[in-house]
Protein backbone atom coordinates (compact mmCIF):
# COMPACT_ATOMS: atom_id res chain seq x y z
CA UNK A 1 0.00 0.00 0.00
CA UNK A 2 1.66 3.65 -0.71
CA UNK A 3 0.80 6.00 1.29
CA UNK A 4 0.76 9.79 0.40
CA UNK A 5 2.75 12.08 1.47
CA UNK A 6 2.79 15.42 1.48
CA UNK A 7 5.46 18.20 -0.23
CA UNK A 8 5.71 19.64 3.16
CA UNK A 9 6.44 16.16 4.46
CA UNK A 10 8.71 15.34 2.16
CA UNK A 11 10.81 18.44 2.25
CA UNK A 12 11.50 18.08 6.12
CA UNK A 13 12.23 14.80 5.60
CA UNK A 14 14.77 15.57 2.69
CA UNK A 15 15.86 18.64 5.24
CA UNK A 16 16.91 16.02 8.29
CA UNK A 17 18.72 13.40 5.61
CA UNK A 18 20.65 16.41 4.45
CA UNK A 19 21.30 17.63 8.01
CA UNK A 20 22.39 14.13 9.16
CA UNK A 21 24.46 13.42 6.39
CA UNK A 22 25.95 16.95 6.84
CA UNK A 23 27.22 16.54 10.91
CA UNK A 24 27.99 12.77 10.05
CA UNK A 25 30.53 15.06 7.37
CA UNK A 26 31.61 17.45 9.96
CA UNK A 27 32.52 14.47 12.67
CA UNK A 28 34.81 13.22 10.05
CA UNK A 29 36.34 16.97 9.69
CA UNK A 30 35.07 17.42 6.28
CA UNK A 31 34.26 20.89 5.96
CA UNK A 32 34.82 22.03 1.97
CA UNK A 33 34.63 19.50 -1.00
CA UNK A 34 37.86 19.28 -3.26
CA UNK A 35 36.22 22.25 -5.10
CA UNK A 36 36.23 24.52 -2.21
CA UNK A 37 32.86 24.63 -1.69
CA UNK A 38 30.96 24.48 1.59
CA UNK A 39 29.02 21.88 3.00
CA UNK A 40 25.72 23.96 3.23
CA UNK A 41 26.46 24.79 -0.53
CA UNK A 42 25.86 20.97 -1.22
CA UNK A 43 22.65 19.61 -2.39
CA UNK A 44 21.63 15.89 -0.59
CA UNK A 45 22.93 14.39 -3.93
CA UNK A 46 25.72 16.21 -4.62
Amino acid sequence: MISSVSTIQLNKLIELQRGYFKSELLKMNYFRTPEGRQLYELSLSE
